[in-house]
């Protein structure tokens, strides 16, 4: 691993080419107000549809949803980042916001082929509760730990491999997929 600074950013090299963290590459306090939006979001919905079963059905417990405006707007804010530092122009496809609570579990999965650059943002975590995110790359392992404002930067949907190995306490994420054109 070798760490870089862009644009004033530290970035971990996990992969060349492939996987990068970056270190409170966006504000703390642009990821509560987008936190609390989200928030929000999941109180009206839960609110409004109280019978009907919210998120993903592989993560009881969680809530989640495609698009919520909170995180297309958070996506063209990091957008002009992940660029520069992929040296590629992008077009966002998608933005995916997961609430995880306590005992909730991400399991071993690939993220949607429209994907082809992700962009996954930690937008709240609690700080005296490490939760590891892994993130397998063509066979090879890395544990990541995310605090609020960091984003993993990986070539998506071909060989990255997502997944937790326990129970998150409680934590916002959002992926922001974006495809090269």
């Amino acid at each position: 691993m070798r760490t870089i600074n862009h644009e004033g950013v530290a970035v971990e090299v996990l992969v060349e080419d492939r996987l990068f963290v970056a270190r409170s590459a966006v504000p703390k306090e642009l990821c509560e107000h987008t936190a609390l939006e989200y928030h929000m979001i999941k109180d009206v919905v839960q609110y409004q549809y109280p019978d009907m079963p919210m998120g993903d059905p592989t993560m009881p417990g969680a809530f989640s949803m495609y698009c919520p405006v909170c995180f297309e707007a958070l996506g063209q804010y990091h957008k002009p980042f992940v660029e520069t530092l992929i040296e590629k122009e992008l077009w966002q496809t998608f933005s995916y916001g997961r609430l995880y609570v306590k005992n909730t579990e991400c399991y071993q999965h690939r993220d949607r082929s429209s994907g082809e650059w992700v962009g996954n943002i930690c937008v709240t975590a609690d700080p005296q509760y490490k939760w590891s995110f892994f993130i397998d790359v063509k066979g090879e392992k890395h544990e990541l730990f995310l605090e609020t404002g960091d984003s993993v930067i990986f070539k998506g949907h071909e060989d990255c491999l997502l997944y937790t190995s326990d129970a998150a306490d409680e934590e916002d994420s959002v992926d922001l997929g974006g495809r090269r054109i």
